[in-house]
């Protein structure tokens, strides 16, 4: 399940919430936004005990492929304030934002294997390459190694997105970024 905003004025001063939920036992929830414009996405990973599937506790390539997709749609009111916010069972609270939507639409992740992600071939490669093969990004390692190997996918593929961690209400934010082989955190209240 989860929440799009949809700016009602030219300066996002003024939204409106669009609520979607999906079937309990799907890995996915679609969204059918018309021809709605969103300036924030919020969404939950939460483990589905029927599939025996654990989520990931930080955002999921299928969660970056989604932003790719609102942007080419035209969906995404304004690239320079649009914000994703992530809630999961494991405890973990994120937003990622769009710092540069150029870099992100030439990434190599963008040109390579987005265009092709209706082809399970290229989705099985993909989620292998962000987690088993490269990056390790797994639903069964600590929320704090995923945090960093996640911030290491962000900087290796440069993709111009920004991970912040939050607190539990989402009222504190830390940018997590990996610089020269480390983790670099930077408070931004």
């Amino acid at each position: 399940m989860g929440f799009s905003l949809n700016p009602q004025t030219p300066n996002e001063s003024e939204f409106s919430a669009f609520y979607f939920e999906g079937r309990e036992i799907a890995d996915e929830v679609p969204m059918d936004l018309g021809t709605a414009d969103i300036s924030v996405l919020m969404h939950l990973h939460y483990n589905n005990e029927t599939e025996g599937k654990k989520q990931l506790s930080v955002f999921s390539l299928q969660d970056i492929y989604e932003i790719y997709q609102l942007i080419g749609t035209g969906h995404i009111f304004s690239p320079n304030t649009f914000t994703n916010f992530l809630t999961t069972e494991q405890g973990t609270n994120y937003a990622i934002q769009i710092n540069n939507s150029q870099t992100f639409l030439n990434s190599n992740l963008a040109l390579t294997t987005f265009p092709f992600w209706e082809f399970s071939n290229f989705v099985v490669n993909a989620e292998n390459l962000y987690g088993i093969d490269k990056y390790k990004i797994l639903p069964e390692n600590s929320n704090a190694k995923n945090e960093e190997n996640f911030a290491r996918f962000l900087n290796k593929e440069n993709l111009g997105l920004t991970l912040f961690r939050a607190n539990d209400h989402f009222t504190e934010f830390t940018k997590i970024e990996f610089i020269n082989g480390t983790i670099k955190e930077t408070p931004c209240n």
